[in-house]
């Protein structure tokens, strides 16, 4: 790992708070998989406020600190939580369902030891959120700013052992999750670069399928709420090149309409779609489209704003506005 030594390994073995579980081929004994876990959480009342005023970081606390610091829920510190540092798969052995095989191992012993909540922290990559959703994790939260060393966000994926929790805390968990996926749409704009789409799409998919149809029924809500006008400004933006920005709030409905519907169209060329996130969810500048983006004609942008209206609003606009846009073509 890019942030390790060789001693690391000596330190990590004999800290109390750290525990490695492995998985053997029962033949021949040999490790197929390894888990490095962090036992956290547990944390007294006095040093939950301190975490949460941000004073005092418990040493090896990183769930407990994201819950106090970063989401604002500091009486969830004093769960017993696992978080699951490190896991590897023997090269040889890969793509053979072993390492779900040792988080299933992980997650019984968990459950068997009172533990109230697993977790995962981990530089933001597609593949790796597949991996932890299928164990049935969700992603709650996403870093507002890369990591200085390895220039990746971090994304955090919990699953909570619910038969191991009292009903404050299992309520406190639902209610992060029903707003991890406003949170994270309100953080897009919040960003300092443009954020890849696939990632994007990757954290959206890596919430409970649940909350995802919930938050596009109430999207599709307010895309029906739309006046005529409203449409109006939409389909001059789609064919006669007006600028979206001339009613933001349209624009907004009608591309998160997009973003958080679970059959999503996928846009062609994928990079309208990136201007199309970056320009209306993201609010970027158009220079900083062009440089993150290294857009070389920058009119491209806004004509690939244009063709992704045209899609939208032939999946999502009513009847009547749509015979509207057949006169138009």
């Amino acid at each position: 790992h890019y942030q390790t030594t060789a001693n690391d390994l000596w330190y990590l073995l004999d800290a109390p708070n750290f525990y490695i579980d492995i998985l053997e081929n029962p033949s021949s004994q040999q490790i197929l998989a390894v888990a490095l876990i962090a036992k956290e959480g547990g944390l007294s009342e006095i040093d939950q406020r301190l975490l949460y005023l941000d004073r005092a970081r418990p040493r090896g606390q990183v769930l407990s600190t994201n819950f106090a610091v970063h989401l604002a829920q500091p009486n969830l510190t004093q769960i017993h939580m696992w978080r699951i540092v490190r896991i590897a798969v023997l090269p040889s052995a890969q793509n053979q369902g072993l390492g779900s095989t040792l988080m299933q191992q992980i997650k019984a012993q968990a459950q068997a030891e009172g533990i109230g909540l697993m977790g995962a922290l981990f530089s933001a990559h597609p593949k790796v959120m597949r991996f932890w959703h299928h164990q049935d994790f969700h992603a709650l939260r996403l870093s507002l700013r890369p990591n200085a060393n390895s220039a990746m966000h971090s994304v955090l994926m919990v699953k909570p052992i619910i038969e191991n929790l009292d009903h404050n805390a299992i309520h406190q968990l639902q209610n992060l999750k029903s707003q991890s996926i406003h949170r994270f749409i309100h953080q897009l704009s919040e960003m300092d670069q443009v954020l890849p789409m696939d990632l994007i799409f990757s954290y959206l998919q890596s919430t409970s399928q649940d909350l995802q149809e919930i938050a596009y029924q109430d999207a599709l809500q307010r895309l029906k709420g739309l006046s005529d006008h409203d449409w109006g400004f939409l389909m001059a933006t789609a064919y006669m090149g007006r600028s979206y920005e001339l009613n933001v709030y349209a624009s907004s409905q009608l591309v998160l309409c997009w973003l958080l519907d679970p059959c999503r169209l996928k846009i062609e060329p994928e990079r309208d779609a990136q201007y199309l996130i970056a320009k209306v969810v993201q609010k970027r500048s158009l220079q900083t489209v062009i440089q993150d983006l290294q857009v070389s004609v920058p009119r491209e942008i806004m004509k690939g704003i244009s063709r992704c209206f045209q899609a939208l609003i032939g999946i999502y606009a009513p009847k009547h506005i749509l015979e509207e846009v057949n006169k138009i073509k």
